[in-house]
């Protein structure tokens, strides 16, 4: 991501963005019963399931070779629930757990550095921290899915400032260079997912990326599940919209410089002769007939790891693709552990078959 990308610092080689996997702007309907976070829940994008495979990696290791595990510390005030990982040069990692409201610093080994943060919206408090990471001045910085960005001295044991930004929600955020942050989420009234904060001056330089034609006809389930995420490479930006079968890619500037089709063999679109759901139950019926996009990831050689979720009896389903650059499958697994990062080559999944979101394995693609 701009040669260094979301969860980590501009030091540390070529990071891919896993942050952004969720929207809600106004949900009336669903806020009507239950929290906002739990709303998001109903989507299944907190729900970290535990692979149905008897052997550890399953059809993934054909194409993943393993070369470490890693577990992430816990205590009893430190719980993972959904993790949000980025590499933090070489200190070691930073988590965002927006289920926990909290984030956490790890060395190499995964022993516990520091956590801070909690429920609130004072300074240093989150309602769903969606994104953190690192700038090569070593100051740390975290967005909130409420729009805020909270800027933290180096040990993140002091909040410096903190900008309150009009992308309500925040899916997620990428450091494209030590002054510009580029936001993924909504601002209300506006169609552009894309947003270049100027860190500096605490302001929205530009957006881009408009949602796609024809959400506006899904109403509340554009809200609720029309999420976006980006990965960055030198100065080109890929983004995908959770509806669509298409990678846009964008200069550093935010034009589009071309769409690339992705060919999903699995891929469902929202079913057109079906009735909008009017009621949470009817939601999470709802949802078990469509597919959205979760996540995108550029690997060294210029291909795209692309996730996609589907949720079948109540439970969430991954499927994870590889796509050359003109967007042609080289493989499309289904049932694979969530992809959380990629730096320098190497991918990090919730290790297959762990019952716990804090076990880390580690892999290279396969020659």
């Amino acid at each position: 991501m701009l040669s260094q990308t979301l969860r980590g610092d501009t030091s540390a080689g070529m990071l891919t963005h896993r942050g952004g996997a969720l929207t809600i702007r106004s949900i009336p309907l669903l806020l009507q019963r239950r929290s906002l976070l739990a709303a998001i829940a109903v989507c299944g994008l907190f729900v970290y399931p535990v692979p149905a495979w008897g052997q550890v990696g399953g059809e993934l290791s054909r194409f993943v070779r393993w070369i470490d595990t890693l577990a992430l510390e816990e205590t009893e005030d430190v719980i993972h629930v959904a993790p949000i990982l980025a590499l933090d040069g070489s200190r070691g990692f930073i988590i965002a757990d927006p289920r926990e409201a909290q984030v956490r610093l790890y060395d190499r080994t995964g022993a516990l550095v520091h956590r801070f943060g909690r429920t609130g919206g004072g300074p240093g408090e989150y309602r769903a921290p969606m994104a953190a990471g690192r700038c090569s001045t070593n100051e740390i910085w975290v967005a909130d899915i409420t729009g805020r960005i909270t800027l933290y001295n180096p040990s993140a044991d002091s909040v410096l400032r903190t900008i309150q930004t009009p992308i309500m929600p925040t899916y997620g955020a990428v450091l494209i260079d030590d002054s510009s942050l580029l936001v993924i989420g909504r601002v209300p009234g506006e169609d552009h997912l894309l947003h270049v904060l100027d860190l500096t001056r605490g302001e929205v330089a530009r957006r881009f990326f408009p949602v796609p034609a024809g959400s506006a006809a899904l109403g509340e389930i554009a809200h609720i599940a029309g999420f976006a995420d980006v990965a960055v490479r030198a100065d080109t930006i890929a983004a995908v919209f959770a509806f669509a079968d298409t990678i846009a890619l964008f200069n550093a500037r935010g034009d589009r410089i071309e769409t690339v089709p992705i060919r999903f063999q699995r891929f469902r679109t929202i079913p057109q002769d079906q009735p909008l759901p009017r009621s949470p139950g009817e939601f999470r019926k709802y949802r078990e007939l469509f597919s959205t996009v979760t996540s995108i990831d550029w690997l060294p050689d210029g291909s795209f790891l692309v996730q996609y979720t589907d949720i079948v009896e109540g439970d969430q389903v991954i499927t994870l693709v590889h796509l050359d650059r003109r967007g042609r499958p080289l493989f499309e697994l289904r049932d694979t552990p969530r992809l959380l990062a990629i730096a320098d080559g190497k991918l990090f999944f919730i290790r297959p078959g762990a019952e716990l979101p804090n076990q880390i394995a580690i892999g290279v693609m396969s020659r």
